[in-house]
């Protein structure tokens, strides 16, 4: 039998690994797109290895048969390394996606419906800090609030920054850029995936009639974000809610789309 100082350690790994497994995500997949900054690079592979680690570590926690987790273990290790020796256009790197996508969707689906109320706080908190840099991108004060975008190459202006708060409409230069801020992710396609998953975390856990500030920080990031997949799954999740939801809840989405409104 392990000795409760081993079984309080494994605990932590667990609840460090569930902790970690969100935001190192967000921080892998920025930071593994930036091919010009070589620091940035070396964070996102270790970040990377990190997340891996964490998704081995919830999973091998949550399944019985651990034999099963092994396959999946030595699957990712052999695919991994075949990667490596032969590169990435290989047959290894169909294998390499199928495991680590195997990891990860049972230490994200674990996160989100077993510690829903962490990775809930985890999005929130999240959305809430992107809203400023999102502001300072729209505003156009300066290319340093964009420098990790990568997704300009079909954009008119590239990183180009155009000056937007007290400009007369007559002055105004369209940034494609600026009109979709990112955020702190590497693009605003990206940011759309992690703010539909926060609305559904969030109108999927509402408990009262009463509006919160995060209610108001999800109408926030939802505006200025200006995705139209955003738009729409914000529009079905109220529709859905106004028809299927209880009078409180309803009484909750009226609240939110004035809201939304201003």
């Amino acid at each position: 039998m392990p000795s409760n100082s081993l079984v309080i350690r494994l605990r932590n790994l667990k609840w460090l690994s569930l902790r970690w497994i969100f935001p190192g995500l967000l921080i892998s997949s920025t930071c593994n797109q930036q091919e010009k900054y070589n620091l940035l690079m070396v964070i996102g592979s270790v970040t990377s290895i990190l997340n891996v680690m964490a998704a081995i570590v919830i999973a091998w926690f949550v399944f019985r048969k651990k034999s099963l987790i092994l396959l999946v273990i030595f699957g990712f290790l052999l695919t991994k390394t075949g990667r490596i020796v032969f590169g990435d256009q290989s047959y290894f790197l169909g294998g390499y996606i199928i495991f680590v996508g195997i990891l990860f969707c049972i230490a994200g689906s674990v996160a989100a419906f077993q510690f829903s109320r962490l990775i809930y706080r985890q999005v929130i908190l999240f959305c809430l800090f992107s809203i400023p840099l999102m502001l300072l991108q729209l505003i156009g004060v300066g290319e340093w609030t964009q420098f990790h975008r990568t997704d300009i190459d079909n954009l008119e202006y590239g990183l180009t920054q155009f000056p937007t708060l007290f400009v007369g409409v007559n002055n105004v230069v369209i940034n494609g850029l600026q009109v979709r801020p990112s955020g702190f992710c590497w693009a605003n396609n990206f940011l759309s995936i992690v703010i539909m998953f926060a609305l559904g975390l969030h109108y999927g856990k509402l408990k009262s009639h009463k509006i919160t500030w995060k209610d108001a920080v999800l109408c926030a990031i939802t505006v200025l974000a200006m995705a139209k997949i955003v738009f729409l799954a914000f529009g079905v999740i109220i529709l859905w809610l106004l028809i299927f939801g209880e009078s409180w809840k309803k009484k909750r989405i009226i609240k939110n789309i004035l809201l939304f409104f201003p």
